[in-house]
């Protein structure tokens, strides 16, 4: 619940389940994407992976596109 500045800094996505499943949660951590299930582990996405979300056109990859864009207008 009290999360750090850091971590309320950090660019996160969350593609709701229905109150069965739980959902997806991606985050961007210095130069990584991040992936887990629910409250499961964080894990590092693969090039690969993250080559199909842009492939497939995914929700996945629309965020990124604009968190990637966000950067460049900032730095």
């Amino acid at each position: 619940m009290g999360q750090s500045i850091l971590t309320d800094k950090i660019p996160r996505f969350i593609i709701d389940a229905n109150s069965v499943a739980s959902g997806n949660e991606y985050r961007i951590v210095d130069a990584s994407v991040e992936f887990r299930i629910g409250t499961g582990t964080w894990r590092i996405l693969t090039d690969d992976e993250i080559r199909w979300h842009f492939r497939l056109h995914t929700e996945v990859a629309a965020w990124l596109e604009g968190e990637f864009k966000n950067s460049w207008v900032w730095n």
